[in-house]
């Protein structure tokens, strides 16, 4: 028996667009979830105290270390996609700040880009560019030497005031031994958020092994803080460049073979190719959250 070509076509049409619609109240659904998952602040709203970090460190039971990040892929990379899946976006570039003098950082990007398990592609900009620390240190601070006793206008008109070994995370487990030493002695006070977790996760964790109940595998804070106290006072000399806080991907794991040339073309290459690629636009809000404009007002 045959059926007329009309019907078969109005059946295909039906089905296709019934799939269209389940799609498109998923995708609502999605967004309506993302918005749930995050705040937007700005400069005097966002918390300056660990809040959020330890409101982490008590729903998992136990530290993040090398071996297990997740604060990282919770407090960042996570909050990052919930943010930019509100927006309606489905896929989006991810501009990632590291230079051209991080080449183990920057292949990582490259490398995770060819997984094609993310919402998003990476780009590295300023390592395309060729910027290296030297540069970063120019732009910012222009012919002052010591951030901190400034000589001579800054280029930008301001400055965090920081030293290359400092950060938003002061005393972050992928940083070295002499890092953290220094940043205690200089601001003594940052070790009190520090060991007050792992006392925290040292009574909450079933784990039995101490390296879920410390940041770092080597020694816990309190050691550190009290080796600090009763060491003199030295010349504090910078670790290997690659001793950093994390960034999309950590650095904890970086191997010490040097990236050739060779190598360093294709990253650049494959990078560049990675960001001229179409990438659909989002198809959710017509318009965007309104601008944060809180730098110098409390109300966001």
């Amino acid at each position: 028996m045959e059926f007329p070509t009309d019907l078969c076509s109005s059946r295909k049409e039906t089905k296709e667009e019934n799939a269209r619609r389940a799609a498109e109240r998923k995708r609502q659904r999605d967004i309506a979830e993302a918005d749930r998952r995050f705040a937007v602040v700005g400069f005097n709203s966002a918390d300056r105290d660990g809040k959020w970090f330890a409101e982490l460190i008590r729903r998992k039971r136990y530290l993040p270390n090398q071996d297990m990040r997740y604060c990282t892929e919770k407090l960042k990379i996570e909050t990052m996609k919930w943010l930019m899946v509100s927006l309606g976006y489905g896929s989006w570039y991810n501009m990632v700040g590291l230079r051209a003098d991080e080449r183990h950082r920057v292949i990582k990007q490259v490398l995770r880009n060819a997984t094609g398990l993310e919402r998003f592609v990476s780009g590295c900009p300023m390592a395309v560019a060729g910027v290296t620390k030297v540069v970063i240190w120019r732009f910012w601070l222009g012919l002052n030497l010591n951030p901190k006793a400034l000589t001579s206008p800054l280029p930008q008109g301001f400055d965090l005031g920081l030293w290359p070994w400092e950060g938003n995370c002061d005393l972050c487990f992928l940083k070295g031994r002499g890092n953290k030493s220094a940043m205690i002695r200089a601001r003594p006070w940052v070790a009190v958020w520090w060991s007050a977790q792992e006392a925290l996760a040292t009574a909450a964790t079933a784990i039995r092994s101490s390296y879920a109940k410390r940041f770092d595998k080597r020694e816990s804070i309190n050691t550190l803080v009290r080796a600090v106290e009763a060491s003199p006072e030295i010349t504090f000399t910078q670790e290997d460049e690659r001793d950093a806080e994390c960034g999309v991907t950590c650095v904890g794991n970086d191997v010490s073979e040097p990236v050739d040339d060779a190598a360093w073309e294709w990253v650049v290459e494959r990078l560049r190719r990675a960001t001229i690629e179409p990438l659909p636009m989002p198809t959710g809000r017509a318009a965007l959250p309104p601008v944060i404009n809180d730098l110098f007002e409390e109300a966001a």
